[in-house]
């Protein structure tokens, strides 16, 4: 009998899906741990580090007013995020698209709002870096030791689905999740332990009319 080699077999696309993965990496990996500690090294030694290496009277030799100074280095700071994180955003979005085939993404990005959402991406990184940029800019210049604040405010975007509707709005992640232009469906499941203590129906045998009588 002959042997069949050779064989390809290849799934056909399917953008529902590949959409939503992607927001699923954009806002639970991207968004909660790659710009946030981003933003957390750069903004938050703005001026922890010139204070730490005491080099911050330098600036105040020129005759420069403090909210100026604040307000200059907070810019900088923004432009260094915003230009690594919306690059890396598009690069990826770029690795997104590559994947199909030329028909397919002509008609993801044209006729299925591919351009748009790619544009709220980069968007939403954008805002990211300003929001988080001004918690850790504020964090490091009022604290002595920044770290605490910053651990605080990574528990509490990390807690924040499971968090009254008053509460989550105090927050950076409420807001750029509802900016989102892919919603990620949450399926409700029971806890596996709240399974394990589920009822189970009990069978009682039947008596037959012969021994019930």
């Amino acid at each position: 009998m002959g042997k069949a080699s050779n064989v390809h077999i290849r799934e056909g696309y399917n953008l529902a899906q590949d959409s939503v993965v992607f927001a699923g990496v954009f806002q639970f990996f991207y968004l909660r741990l790659g710009i946030f500690f981003g933003c957390l090294g750069i903004f938050m030694n703005l001026f922890r580090g010139e204070i730490l290496d005491k080099s911050l009277h330098f600036y105040f030799l020129a005759p420069i007013r403090r909210d100026v100074l604040m307000v200059g280095k907070f810019l900088a700071g923004l432009l260094a995020t915003c230009s690594i994180f919306v690059t890396s955003e598009l690069l990826q979005m770029i690795a997104f698209n590559w994947q199909f085939s030329p028909n397919v993404r002509d008609l993801y990005l044209y006729q299925n709002h591919g351009l748009a959402q790619s544009a709220a991406y980069l968007g939403i990184t954008a805002l990211a870096c300003l929001g988080y940029g001004s918690f850790f800019l504020a964090a490091g210049i009022l604290f002595r030791n920044p770290i605490l604040p910053a651990a605080a405010i990574l528990v509490w975007e990390a807690v924040n689905p499971f968090l009254p509707a008053l509460l989550k709005e105090v927050s950076v992640i409420y807001y750029l999740r509802s900016l989102c232009p892919v919603d990620i469906p949450t399926p409700r499941v029971r806890p596996h332990f709240c399974r394990c203590w589920s009822p189970i129906p009990i069978q009682y045998p039947r008596q037959s009319r012969s021994s019930a009588s």
